[in-house]
């Protein structure tokens, strides 16, 4: 009963390259600081309300793109379910990426509303209703309505809550260029709890704010969330390997975790001790951490198990070549013929 998105709200499609191989980068392949590179959304799958950003663009590629600060992003080629987040300021997206942008100070206050809609079931509803089939194109997008009135704020805060538990969240991947840390697979995490449960509060706001009985949001067909598959042991503990062989991160603001580097500088790139000194070193880390005991061994770990997980999570582009000359022949040494 309300405006509809397209009255609110202009939108645009992402930018080609021509050769994605040559004018796109993930930011572990390219020197700390290098010039001539900005920040790229694309490639993150249907990630709701925030997701990492791995990607780097050739400038000259992003140059044209309109202003998108302030904006929502979605993928087209929705996968069965609609899944926007906020725009990431300073990040330019790749074709596929469709960014919808606030036309007026009103629809600045629709944007949280918009973001409820998309990253819930109504969304979804939407998406089968208008859509033919997966690539929900900004045409399709402009013909959802929104409430006849502005969002309540609590809507809004709620909305906003859910952005920044998905950005620690996703500050926790060590493929994002603004990754903090891994948390130990033997703690407590209550964050995947907190946000499942604020989405669930979320849907029912904005369900009263669109005026739709409960029932018939009950009513909706439910959409299953991607499944996020990992080890996040295999995680923690290359993250530690990485940081004891002297690889930093994009966000260098961040203190780093567990005196890694104070350690660092006690491994020496000696080839017969080396798998030795990282395990060494590892153990260490690990008893700072206060780690209950492991049913792995260690050493066997750094030696048969990190290439091949560091390969296979970093898109078969190790960033361990980014380490010092003398760190990367310490890799080299230590792990022989699988650096490969």
């Amino acid at each position: 009963r309300g405006p509809r998105v397209g009255d609110l709200f202009a939108s645009f499609d992402g930018v080609w390259t021509g050769d994605n191989a040559r004018d796109t980068r993930y930011w572990w392949e390219l020197a700390p600081g290098a010039q001539g590179w900005r920040a790229l959304s694309g490639g993150q799958g249907n990630e709701a309300w925030d997701a990492p950003i791995r990607r780097r663009i050739r400038t000259e590629h992003a140059a044209a793109q309109q202003p998108r600060a302030g904006g929502i992003e979605y993928a087209r080629v929705a996968g069965g379910r609609l899944a926007a987040r906020l725009v990431t300021n300073g990040a330019a997206a790749l074709a596929g990426i469709v960014t919808l942008v606030p036309r007026s100070a009103e629809a600045e206050g629709r944007v949280e509303e918009v973001l409820a809609i998309f990253n819930s079931r109504v969304g979804a509803a939407w998406l089968r209703t208008l859509s033919s089939g997966l690539n929900f194109n900004p045409g399709y997008a402009a013909e959802i309505p929104l409430g006849p009135e502005q969002p309540p704020p609590e809507l809004r805060r709620m909305v906003r809550d859910l952005v920044g538990l998905r950005g620690r969240l996703a500050r926790r991947d060590p493929t994002a260029d603004a990754f903090i840390d891994t948390v130990p697979p033997w703690t407590d995490d209550p964050l995947p709890g907190q946000i499942s449960a604020l989405e669930y509060q979320v849907e029912e706001l904005l369900a009263d704010h669109l005026g739709l009985g409960r029932d018939v949001l009950a009513s909706l067909d439910p959409v299953a969330r991607p499944v996020r598959r990992g080890d996040p042991l295999a995680d923690h503990l290359g993250v530690r390997v990485l940081r004891l062989l002297g690889f930093t991160w994009p966000d260098t603001s961040q203190a780093d975790a567990g005196g890694a580097a104070d350690l660092a500088s006690q491994v020496r790139p000696e080839s017969a001790a080396s798998v030795r000194q990282i395990a060494d070193g590892l153990r260490l880390l690990l008893e700072h951490e206060y780690a209950p005991p492991l049913d792995i061994d260690l050493g066997e770990w750094v030696r048969r198990r990190f290439i091949p997980h560091h390969a296979a999570r970093f898109r078969r582009r190790p960033v361990v070549v980014q380490a010092s000359r003398d760190r990367l022949r310490l890799v080299t040494s230590a792990f022989g013929s699988q650096r490969q």
